[in-house]
């Protein structure tokens, strides 16, 4: 039998059994390759599993003969397991070859810290460096606005000095942390010491798969650094823009502080998983106390500028009622 003859021989026999040809070998072990390959299996594993955990997640009231009791317990604990799946194989593929961290005072303790160090300074030395910076950046501010404005409103002042600080922070210590997430456990200046002393109530600023924290200081660091000198120098010249501007820059703040409070509660009582050492002083004085400024401050200022919006379009609103009631009156005093 010819080549010719054997293909029209075997395309009839193929149409005629509703088979299709079989694909080349290259192709076939291309496709064998790849359903064995560890992505493969373990996106189907974690199909399977989700599958199951939504399962679980119902009361198997519908099939008479199910035993399974359904309470509370058992559904945050389905929950649990559904919401918290296991890392894929290519983050742990990533963590192997990340270099073995040494022994940190850190929460969860195996948290993987790239090449860290242990800080030079103590606690004391490292908050009293931060308290004698802010107290610089407070002076300087006060002695050019007063310079500026010498007239100037104490809660004008007080605002201003709030926005300076918050512009130095954002901008250079948040900042700092934005470009140097990936190795700043290994960082031995100031910043980089200041930064793993707070950690200790957060250790998610360390380790370098927390995409949370590093997506809201880039942004903090990149829209409300910048906007906060921008709202400090409309509030020393008083123009009309100071408050539209409060209130983006404040609503920003208090927006990301919620989100970064509400991501480690989360964690902490739907996963399990704690960040912060078990230390009052840590937790309450600064994952709790530290973040609370930028929580009420921006709230308290937010309450200003809509408060002194609205009497600035009711004045508005006013003024414009008597004008149009003027022009009126003229009008019919000259059709008189």
């Amino acid at each position: 039998m010819t080549r010719e003859q054997n293909v029209h021989t075997w395309g009839n026999q193929g149409r005629s059994r509703g088979r299709t040809r079989p694909s080349p070998p290259r192709a076939q072990a291309r496709r064998d390759s790849r359903a064995r390959s560890p992505a493969n299996s373990w996106s189907a594993q974690r199909k399977s599993q989700a599958r199951q955990a939504r399962f679980k997640l119902l009361p198997c009231t519908r099939d008479p003969q199910c035993t399974r009791p359904w309470t509370m317990a058992s559904f945050l604990r389905s929950l649990h397991e559904y919401v918290a799946p296991p890392p894929p194989p290519a983050m742990e593929a990533l963590r192997e070859k990340l270099p073995v961290s040494p022994k940190h005072p850190y929460f969860p303790s195996e948290s993987p810290i790239v090449g860290y160090l242990a800080n030079e300074y103590n606690t004391v030395e490292l908050v009293s460096l931060f308290a004698a910076g802010c107290a610089v950046i407070f002076s300087l501010t006060y002695v050019t606005v007063k310079r500026v404005r010498p007239s100037l409103p104490v809660s004008d002042l007080s605002t201003i000095l709030w926005f300076v600080l918050c512009g130095f922070i954002h901008l250079f210590f948040e900042g700092y942390y934005a470009y140097n997430f990936r190795t700043i456990g290994g960082h031995q200046d100031l910043f980089g010491q200041l930064w793993k002393e707070y950690a200790l109530s957060d250790s998610r600023y360390l380790t370098a798969d927390s995409a949370f924290v590093l997506c809201m200081e880039s942004i903090t660091a990149a829209f409300w650094g910048p906007l906060s000198f921008v709202t400090a120098a409309l509030i020393a010249v008083d123009h009309p823009l100071r408050h539209p501007f409060t209130i983006i820059v404040s609503l920003g703040q208090f927006y990301g502080d919620v989100l970064y409070y509400a991501t480690s509660l989360f964690d902490e009582g739907m996963l399990g998983l704690t960040y912060s050492r078990p230390e009052a002083a840590y937790y309450w004085g600064y994952f709790v106390l530290m973040n609370a400024f930028w929580i009420v401050i921006p709230a308290i200022l937010i309450w200003q500028s809509v408060r002194a919006s609205s009497r600035a379009f009711a004045a508005l609103k006013r003024a414009e009622k008597l004008l149009n009631g003027g022009l009126q009156n003229g009008h019919a005093k000259k059709a008189q």
